[in-house]
């Protein structure tokens, strides 16, 4: 068979990103002895959806609250952070006041860091970003003042997680969570569009207003949410309705220089493919010692409801059984569902105490299976467990003997190890096994389980999503083919996630990216074997379903191009690292974000607009549509350096009532246009030569022609570029 690429996506992306790999650490340049651990004052995140990836615009306003520096003080922000390993980092702004924004320059990291460093020395305003290893980023902004405050965009793009109908992305919580004092609230912005309607947050109620807000400058609808400080200390995730949820979702870039070659993005979740039921019935089974396990009670609780959570649905059935003296079953009989209602319901009745110290785990499994043979028969056990009583063979082997006569047949037990602290080692049959793992393996290889721990994997969210990817099932020998009808594909990348070989979990979204040369339709073909049987399944996706995608589709594959040149270690293909970086604005691991104050050959960004303005702002749509026969056109657009606007005013508008102007992004009327000769009986052509009311020519960018008239509002955008 072909040699497969394509991307596994974990079952949320980033998802339970641990704590150890972000900091906020505040310091004063020369006198290091003084800092301390900064403060996010506000935190607002902006998603849109970029084919078959998100957009995130994660905007940060930092200071150094109580740490003692006065306004005399010059200090220096040092921020570490996680993002999942298949984020790609594509932008950097830093705030010199309330109006001036720097876009970030992209260079590489040598000649960056060195211009930082001579900039902190000299004490002017720079921000450096770079990517420090997979997943791995450092920001430095200097000078924070010592009672004042920083703000800066951080843009980075994730793939989505496909379900249902849904596409899910992670709320980066863990990175605020370094927060000195505690956020009172996370605000998020979802740009609505045909492709992205109704967010939720899986974890917070009632997360995302009900009411859609409106953008007067760009025109456009989104949805406002806020995560409070109270889910702020766990993982939160979110989903949207998309298209991308249906059965192959391809979204596409043309190449403006060669109209039959390009980039693509294709997702789909194999069971959708080939209308699989995964649901499933599963009994949670947990034993936990506090002082063995990897985790605090508290934060194992939280952590395992917020993954059920993003990854149970209506089509699943649960219950909760906790050890102890006696077995605690949540549900005496009959099953939870699998929906969020029942999940807080079933999660409501379960008390810290329940969980502690409990010691009988015998009792437990054999209740667990009792509850199976009552409730249908059939389903998973999913042990939970940081003891280590059955760690010797003399013990284990008579326990593994007694559960073999009540277990039911054909129900896989599947453990996930929590124990690392103060736990023995036994060396049984050649081999050292790490507290209870002897009586694990057995007891998973026997019944047909999976077993996972904490010393292979400390993510507990990773260790619950691998087990997961097991209990819904896989396909062996997974293959898949991409091509276009009348061409080829080329240059496909994978990331890292898969379960292991060519074995593919049947709920996970695989995503490839590539670039096509030729004609669409675009042609996927998928084959392997489920449950002892060859499957398969070709798909066709005409140009016309294809989403169209902007640059950023042809940025993705530049990111996994980067990484996979990264990986090489070899200055030739550093080279070309640092190229595709440099030119798509990818960040890699030897380039930098370098964003310095304006002077006389750097201006500020004209066309960055802060959207985190817009969550204390509720603004409403204009009261009426115009027809159609009323919209603008403008041609050639984009311009330079002048465009023509073709106006036809609403059905009893008169020319004398109506307004044309031109707007900047921050909102500002820059040029009013004459609308003497504008008619509602004919179009009318007015030419704008890109200049202001003062006659002086207006800097690259964005625009809009705004037209207004008693009851009507309508924009377009307009594209300078000299």
């Amino acid at each position: 068979m072909r040699t497969m690429m394509f991307f596994l996506m974990t079952a949320v992306s980033a998802v339970g990103l641990t704590a150890q790999n972000n900091s906020l650490y505040i310091q004063h340049p020369q006198q290091t002895w003084r800092g301390g651990t900064g403060t996010i004052t506000q935190a607002t995140l902006a998603v849109r959806q970029k084919g078959a990836y998100f957009q995130h615009d994660l905007y940060l306003t930092i200071a150094a609250t109580g740490l003692g520096f006065t306004s005399a003080d010059s200090v220096e922000v040092q921020m570490n952070f996680s993002l999942p390993a298949e984020a790609m980092v594509n932008d950097l702004w830093l705030w010199m006041d309330d109006k001036t924004i720097m876009q970030g320059l992209i260079m590489d990291r040598w000649t960056a860091s060195n211009i930082y460093e001579n900039i902190v020395k000299r004490r002017r305003d720079p921000a450096l970003l770079m990517k420090n290893g997979t997943g791995q980023y450092s920001l430095r902004i200097y000078p924070l003042p010592g009672t004042g405050s920083r703000k800066v965009k951080i843009s980075y793009l994730v793939p989505m997680t496909l379900r249902e109908g849904s596409a899910m992305t992670s709320i980066p919580t863990h990175i605020v969570r370094v927060s000195s004092v505690p956020l009172t609230k996370m605000t998020t912005l979802v740009w609505k569009s045909d492709d992205v309607t109704a967010p939720v947050f899986q974890q917070v109620k009632n997360g995302f207003q009900p009411v859609i807000r409106f953008d007067s400058l760009t025109q456009q609808q989104y949805y406002y949410g806020e995560v409070p400080s109270s889910a702020l200390s766990t993982a939160v995730t979110m989903s949207v309705k998309t298209k991308a949820g249906r059965s192959v979702f391809v979204s596409r870039y043309v190449k403006p220089s060669a109209p039959s070659e390009g980039f693509y993005q294709v997702s789909f979740v194999p069971s959708t493919v080939f209308n699989m039921n995964t649901g499933q019935k599963i009994v949670f089974l947990f034993e936990f010692d506090e002082s063995k396990s990897g985790y605090s009670s508290l934060s194992f609780i939280n952590t395992f409801k917020s993954f059920i959570l993003s990854n149970l649905s209506a089509k699943d059935s649960f219950n909760l059984i906790f050890s102890g003296s006696p077995i605690k079953r949540i549900r005496a009989s009959g099953w939870f569902g699998g929906d969020s209602a029942s999940i807080e319901s079933a999660f409501s009745q379960v008390s810290l105490n329940a969980i502690l110290n409990a010691d009988n785990m015998q009792a437990l499994i054999t209740d667990g299976a009792s509850y199976l043979k009552a409730n249908g028969g059939t389903g998973s056990l999913w042990l939970m467990a940081g003891t280590d009583k059955f760690g010797n063979y003399a013990v284990a082997n008579p326990l593994l003997l007694s559960l073999r006569d009540v277990l039911p047949a054909s129900v896989p037990v599947h453990i996930t190890d929590l124990s690392n602290w103060s736990v023995n080692y036994y060396y049984i049959n050649g081999r050292y096994y790490y507290g209870n793992e002897y009586f694990y393996e057995n007891l998973s290889r026997l019944s047909g389980g999976f077993h996972t721990a904490y010393r292979f994997n400390s993510n507990l969210q990773n260790n619950l999503t691998t087990v997961m990817d097991q209990v819904r099932g896989t396909i062996q020998s997974f293959d898949l083919i991409t091509r276009v009808e009348t061409g080829f594909c080329s240059n496909r990348f994978a990331v890292s996630g898969s379960a292991g070989g060519t074995d593919l979990p049947v709920d996970r979204t695989v995503t490839q990216v590539g670039q096509f040369n030729g004609q669409f339709p675009f042609i996927v073909e998928i084959a392997g074997i489920y449950k002892g049987s060859t499957i398969g399944a070709k798909m066709t996706v005409n140009a016309d379903d294809a989403i169209p995608g902007d640059s950023t589709v042809a940025s993705v594959w530049a990111g996994h191009a980067i990484a996979a040149l990264e990986s090489q270690y070899n200055n030739s293909a550093t080279k070309k690292a640092i190229h595709l970086s440099l030119t798509y604005r990818v960040l890699g691991q030897s380039t930098a974000f370098l964003a310095l104050e304006p002077n006389d050959t750097l201006k500020a960004c004209v066309t960055c607009r802060d959207e985190s303005g817009l969550v204390s702002v509720r603004e409403e749509p204009p009261l009426a549509v115009p027809a159609a026969d009323s919209l603008l056109a403008a041609f050639p657009n984009p311009f330079n350096p002048a465009t023509t606007l073709r106006v036809r005013l609403p059905q009893g508008v008169k020319a004398a009532d109506a307004a044309l102007t031109i707007v900047n992004v921050l909102g500002q009327s820059i040029r009013r246009l004459d609308a003497g000769g504008l008619s509602a009986d004919r179009s009318t052509d007015v030419q704008w030569n890109g200049t202001d009311d003062a006659g002086r020519p207006v800097a690259s960018g964005i625009y809009l022609a705004v037209l207004t008239a008693p009851g009507y509002r309508h924009s377009m955008k307009l594209m300078l570029m000299k």
